[in-house]
């Protein structure tokens, strides 16, 4: 009688200790999960702020550079922005020739160095006054005279 009870005693201890094993291991694999959603969360965190402050890091190939056009174009994309360059350089050239109600600026297009070309105009002629080559996207330019 006493060896059926420590078998069954023996018996209950093993299930009783599976179980505690079983549980343990499923608390672990949740304490994992956990811990990775959480560290995903906050690399997502990161990076959104990396990229609000104009500072991309490529962790995994240090030598991939992004140029600042491409970080101005995702800051304005978040903030739901559009950047007119073109716009942009007409700005840049009004800035430099000053407030001025005879004349009005009009956009050439790009040149072949992907820089504006800006003219100052007359509004009574609307001959070019006064030409600007304009870098939108590094906020430069030169100018010249025009000729008539």
């Amino acid at each position: 009688m006493k060896k059926v009870f420590y078998i069954i005693l023996l018996i209950v201890a093993i299930i009783l200790g599976a179980i505690f094993v079983t549980k343990m291991s499923n608390k672990e694999n949740s304490n994992n999960n956990i811990e990775k959603s959480m560290t995903n969360h906050l690399i997502e965190d990161e990076v959104e702020f990396i990229v609000l402050n104009n500072e991309i890091v490529n962790t995994e190939n240090p030598e991939n550079t992004i140029s600042e056009e491409t970080i101005e174009n995702i800051i304005a994309e978040q903030q739901g922005e559009q950047i007119d360059y073109e716009e942009k350089a007409i700005e840049i050239a009004k800035e430099d020739w000053g407030e001025d109600d005879t004349v009005y600026f009009s956009s050439d297009g790009k040149n072949s160095d992907g820089k504006y070309v800006i003219y100052v105009r007359s509004r009574n002629t609307t001959n070019a006054i006064y030409k600007y080559i304009v870098d939108a996207k590094k906020g430069t330019f030169t100018s010249e005279i025009e000729a008539h």
